[in-house]
């Protein structure tokens, strides 16, 4: 409850039923936002439905988790934090860096909007690959005439 000190007595008398009344309200309104809020919360957990989820379970707040829930979890950060899944590429369009994941190997005659691709004035300097001006680290040559990686906006 509130402590008023600086109130003389009679006065406190007085508003001590009313801060009471008051606090009590205020418990019994975020108990029942807390009872509202209880069941989406467990609808929303992620990869459970029906019958899998569980109900909150205060006992089980630093409860070890099993074997197969260590397992799992050690899979999945390999699986993400291995080579395979570390491995960037260069965008031929933008020259970006993006994980292999994120671009796209699309073969050099179906690159879209090639004509923006095309310099207006050519430099010395430039690299051109079949008229247009791409990154050298984004093509990859071969026997079919190759490929480049593109990244999502620059496929758009």
């Amino acid at each position: 409850m509130l402590q008023v000190t600086f109130v003389p007595h009679q006065l406190r008398q007085l508003l001590e039923p009313v801060v009471r009344a008051k606090e009590e309200a205020n418990r019994t309104k975020v108990n029942r936002q807390r009872r509202r809020a209880e069941p989406e919360e467990r609808a929303a957990q992620p990869g459970l439905t029906g019958a899998e989820r569980e109900p909150h379970d205060p006992a089980k707040f630093m409860a070890l988790p099993t074997c197969a829930e260590k397992k799992e979890c050690h899979r999945q950060f390999l699986s993400a934090t291995s080579n395979k899944a570390l491995e960037s590429s260069i965008c031929a369009s933008c020259a970006r860096e993006f994980f292999r994941s994120e671009v796209t190997e699309v073969e050099l005659d179906r690159i879209p909007h090639q004509h923006l691709l095309h310099p207006w004035k050519v430099h010395p300097a430039h690299q051109l690959t079949q008229g247009m001006l791409l990154e050298p680290a984004g093509i990859v040559e071969s026997d079919m005439g190759g490929s480049a990686y593109l990244c999502s906006s620059c496929l758009q």
